[in-house]
C-alpha cells in the first residue's frame, strides 16, 4: 500500500492538481517555479554544482541563496528543489518522521526562512543530489512544440498533470517532462464535467502556445515516485 504523501509548499509551491476555470487568473504557480525558469539557456548548459561530496541535508543546503525551496516529502523520503551556484538542485533524503511538527513552527515570510528550514533538516541523509538545471527545456525547444497535437506530446516523453485553464474557447494544461512542468494552451474547449478525465481532451487538439516559464513537475517534487 502507498503511503500518504504529504505537501508542504515553501511560500507558494504549485498546486499540479488543481483546475481553475477560464475566467480565473492563469493557474497557479510558485516563486521556486519562477526561478527554475529565470533563464531557457540553462538547458544547455553543463552542471553547475558539484553534489559528489554532500553525505546530508545539510551539505546540499549550504550552498542555498534564496528563499526559494520547494519540497514534499512522505513517511520514507523528504524530496526538495532548491537555488544553489546559480543551478537548479534536487536532492532526496531519508525522512525522519519525528521532524514534522518542526515544519510548523517555520515562519515562511521571516528573511532567515532558509537557514531556519536548513537547520531542521540538516541531519537528513542524502539518497540522492543532482543539478536538474540541463533537464528544463529551452524557449527554442518549446516553440518547436506549438502546433503539436496533445497524443504527440505524450509519445515524445510529456505526462499530462493537470488543467490549468477550461471553460473558454481554448484550454490551458500543464504538462510535464523530466523534472519540470509547462503551461500549455491548447485549441480546444473542455468544460468542468471532463477536467477527470487526465487529459484525454486535448490529446487530439493541438497547442496554440507555451508559457516559458517551466514549473517543477510531479517527478521533481512527488516522494512516491522515488522508488
Amino acid at each position: 500500500m502507498r503511503s500518504p504523501t504529504l505537501r508542504i509548499a515553501a511560500l507558494a509551491l504549485s498546486m499540479a492538481l488543481a483546475t481553475a476555470p477560464l475566467a480565473a487568473c492563469g493557474g497557479s504557480s510558485s516563486q521556486a517555479d519562477t526561478s527554475a525558469a529565470s533563464s531557457s539557456a540553462a538547458a544547455s548548459q553543463p552542471a553547475k554544482v558539484d553534489t559528489s561530496t554532500w553525505t546530508t541535508l545539510g551539505d546540499a543546503l549550504a550552498g542555498i541563496e534564496s528563499q526559494d525551496i520547494s519540497y514534499s516529502y512522505n513517511d520514507k523520503y523528504f524530496v526538495c528543489v532548491f537555488a544553489a551556484n546559480g543551478a537548479r538542485v534536487r536532492a532526496v533524503a531519508k525522512m525522519d518522521m519525528a521532524l514534522e511538527g518542526k515544519f510548523a513552527d517555520l515562519d515562511m515570510g521571516a528573511e532567515d526562512y532558509a537557514q531556519k528550514f536548513a537547520e531542521v533538516v540538516s541531519g537528513l541523509k542524502l539518497v540522492s543530489a543532482e543539478d536538474i538545471s540541463g533537464d528544463q527545456l529551452s524557449q527554442e525547444e518549446l516553440d518547436a512544440l506549438v502546433g503539436k497535437t496533445g497524443q504527440e506530446l505524450v509519445d515524445d516523453g510529456f505526462v499530462f498533470e493537470s488543467y490549468s485553464l477550461y471553460g473558454g474557447e481554448q484550454t490551458g494544461a500543464n504538462m510535464g517532462k523530466g523534472y519540470f512542468a509547462y503551461d500549455m494552451t491548447f485549441d480546444t474547449h473542455v468544460d468542468e464535467s471532463q477536467t477527470e478525465d487526465e487529459g484525454a481532451a486535448v490529446m487530439g487538439a493541438k497547442v496554440t502556445a507555451i508559457d516559458s516559464f517551466g514549473n517543477l513537475s510531479n517527478a521533481a517534487l512527488d516522494p512516491e515516485l522515488v522508488d
